[in-house]
């Protein structure tokens, strides 16, 4: 399950909008909110397109993506 206040501080920390994060992993915003909210999942290529842009260490990309 993923921790989006976590995913949102990242955002922050990078000065990233979900404009940007969007674009980051080639989808539109409305299909990132979708995501955040739950509707529905991000792909292995969205998770591993965040991983590499933000440089985020296994420890840190498991407690944004996979934590209960």
């Amino acid at each position: 399950m993923i921790k989006t206040e976590l995913l949102k501080g990242l955002l922050r920390e990078n000065g990233d909008t979900y404009k940007d994060y969007a674009e980051i992993i080639g989808k539109t915003v409305t299909c990132l909110q979708g995501r955040l909210k739950g509707k529905t999942q991000f792909t292995w290529e969205e998770l591993a397109k965040t991983k590499a842009h933000y440089n985020l260490s296994d420890e840190r990309f498991l407690a944004i993506f996979f934590s209960k």
